[in-house]
């Protein structure tokens, strides 16, 4: 009975063992191939620049919510317009895809480079 109850043991141990190894090594593959596709995630600059667009929303609407002075709400306000121009650059960004408006953001990129360049000319 007691040899019995030494191989139940040894034989319980194993398949504890085995299972936690084969769980370990799968959580370590998963964790590897997430952090793979996280890592090509942050690699293009539209994520980034997605992710960014995310974080100057969400700190615009905490300032929006906290500041209480009208001078110092003038910042939230800052910080929208910055975002806004942000989510505007991401739709002409996706503009480009379209084959009758990708080139008309392409004309009204240039227009806007041309006027831009005039006007600062002048003040120099």
């Amino acid at each position: 009975m007691l040899c019995l109850l030494q191989i139940l043991s040894v034989e319980l141990k194993d398949y504890i063992t085995t299972a936690t190894s084969t769980i370990i090594g799968t959580c370590i593959t998963a964790c590897h191939k997430l952090f793979g596709k996280w890592k090509r995630y942050i690699s293009d600059p539209w994520n980034m620049f997605d992710q960014l667009m995310y974080i100057t929303m969400l700190v615009a609407f905490i300032l929006r919510l906290t500041l209480t002075d009208d001078s110092d709400f003038m910042w939230a306000r800052y910080v929208y317009a910055i975002n806004v121009i942000m989510f505007y650059l991401r739709i002409l960004h996706l503009f480009y895809i379209s084959k009758h408006l990708g080139p008309e953001v392409i004309v009204i990129w240039r227009m806007v480079c041309i006027i831009l360049l005039s006007r600062y000319e002048d003040m120099i």
